[in-house]
């Protein structure tokens, strides 16, 4: 039998924050883009198919790019009541604003209810902020981060988020949002 003699250093390094060990400081944002990733992941299964759902994530894995971007990627299983389901989800963050500019994922095996169209709210809406956008400041590119689609009364849907205008050499971030009845995509307001 092997006996301790002073088992406090072992505590003592236990104890320490994980930041304590990282060598690059991009450690520590690839921990916060997973985070952040599987915890919108986490609240869009739950907002599509119940409070009840348990997660699991496996085999994660993170794509840093030159362009400032950070693909995180990876396989789920999710469970539901008698359902179950293997996915296969990815997250693009946008490192330098520290947002999450898109987030995505598919049923690969099993079968999970199907969700309502929460994707085709957030395209009305970012077509008709497209399409303001391109009426005012005339040609350009417009990109949308950090999508949040939250539920209201008699199936309406509020999109928010925040649109980048880029016109020859400025760039502009305002925040944007709109409603939309989920059930026969209707846009009913959208501002910027």
């Amino acid at each position: 039998m092997l006996k301790r003699s002073n088992p406090l250093p072992v505590i003592a390094l236990l104890l320490l924050p994980l930041s304590a060990f990282a060598q690059d400081p991009s450690v520590e944002d690839t921990a916060e883009g997973v985070r952040a990733c599987h915890e919108n992941l986490i609240k869009r299964l739950r907002q599509e198919h119940g409070e009840d759902i348990a997660v699991m994530f496996f085999g994660t894995r993170v794509v840093n790019s030159d362009a400032g971007t950070q693909t995180v990627a990876g396989g789920m299983s999710a469970e539901l009541d008698d359902d179950s389901a293997t996915l296969r989800y990815e997250c693009e963050l946008n490192v330098r604003a520290g947002e999450l500019a898109s987030i995505d994922y598919k049923v690969i095996d099993g079968s999970l209810s199907e969700p309502e169209p929460v994707p085709d709210v957030a395209q009305v809406c970012q077509a008709e902020i497209h399409r303001r956008v391109v009426e005012r400041y005339g040609a350009g590119t417009v990109q949308f981060y950090g999508l949040s689609v939250d539920e209201m009364p008699w199936k309406r849907r509020k999109i928010s988020g925040i649109v980048a205008i880029n016109v020859g050499n400025a760039r502009r971030e305002t925040p944007y949002e709109c409603v939309v009845n989920s059930k026969n995509l209707k846009l009913e307001q959208a501002q910027y």
